[in-house]
């Protein structure tokens, strides 16, 4: 990965969080920024209702993109947490950088 498409990347997590942010200032959140996920939602009880992940890719995403063994995959990540606590929603979202 280039310094560019990281500095973007960062920058895109950054933008998602603040606009979820400020969309949700109504409700009583807590927001924890690179907890589990790029953006963790937390209620009133410290307990996670959310783990976002937000994603800049170039590529169009497929099904091997998900499918690694590693234990920092997204994928393995959701899973490790299904298995220890109660579950938590684990959106993806995705912005497609132009070519």
């Amino acid at each position: 990965m280039s310094a560019i498409s990281a500095l973007m990347g960062c920058r895109t997590q950054f933008l998602y969080s603040l606009y979820f942010i400020l969309s949700n200032q109504d409700k009583n959140y807590y927001f924890r920024l690179e907890g589990i996920e790029d953006l963790d939602i937390l209620d009133d009880n410290n307990d996670l209702l959310f783990a976002i992940q937000v994603k800049n890719l170039s590529k169009t995403l497929s099904l091997s993109d998900f499918l690694s063994d590693k234990k920092t995959s997204f994928l393995m990540r959701f899973i490790e947490n299904y298995r220890t606590s109660i579950p938590v929603l684990f959106p993806l979202v995705i912005f497609k950088q132009k070519c």
